[in-house]
């Protein structure tokens, strides 16, 4: 039997557009952040960002993070 719905995230990643949202940087300034948290992680080129890794990496809070995204 799984886990019951309310405890499973509805998202896992987060996306530019999210940290557009969030932090109010452009785009361009959003992709080299993200470029950053990538290479601080390990991560290759083009992997995906999970919002544990982005919150650890920026110090914004999880909970405000999901509730602002609607994870």
């Amino acid at each position: 039997m799984g886990l019951p719905s309310h405890k499973i995230p509805k998202r896992v990643v987060i996306y530019a557009t999210d940290i557009e949202m969030l932090t109010g940087l452009c785009t361009r300034s959003v992709y080299r952040l993200m470029s950053k948290i990538r290479v601080a992680y390990g991560k290759k080129p083009r992997a995906f960002i999970t919002i544990d890794e982005f919150c650890d990496y920026t110090g914004i809070g999880r909970e405000l993070v999901l509730e602002r995204i609607g994870g």
